[in-house]
């Protein structure tokens, strides 16, 4: 199986893909270890090393190590011309959506500092 990226930028490229795949709140995100983990592939997660969650509610995500989530990557997007185009437009979507929502809460803030005689936040 080939691997879907040479270097760093690459793989955060194809993370940023596959998370298009998820809403705001499942998105693997990444976090560093603060003590021993076992990934759902059985790949040990040592003090200190970054790993990815993606968070089920509550205190219960799953994790993956570099590694193990370099795989998943490569499983998904490797074989197939459809799924990154497919994940870029979603991410694209996602934070389009997320932009929109930003400037309607500061156009908000504005009208209330309005009101309240405050200048404006802008």
């Amino acid at each position: 199986m080939k691997q879907c990226f040479r270097s760093d930028d690459d793989f955060v490229r194809w993370l940023r893909l596959f998370n298009g795949f998820y809403e705001h709140d499942q998105k693997w995100t990444a976090t560093r270890a603060n003590k021993l983990h076992i990934d759902e592939m059985g790949r040990e997660i040592k003090p200190g090393e970054i790993y990815y969650k993606q968070d089920l509610g509550g205190p219960h995500y799953f994790k993956l190590s570099r590694a193990s989530m370099e795989k998943l990557l490569s499983l998904v997007f490797s074989q197939s011309q459809t799924m990154p185009l497919l994940g870029g437009r979603l991410a694209d979507e996602h934070d389009a959506e997320r932009l929109a929502m930003s400037k309607r809460s500061a156009d908000i803030m504005d009208q209330v500092h309005q009101r309240m005689g405050l200048s404006s936040v802008k």
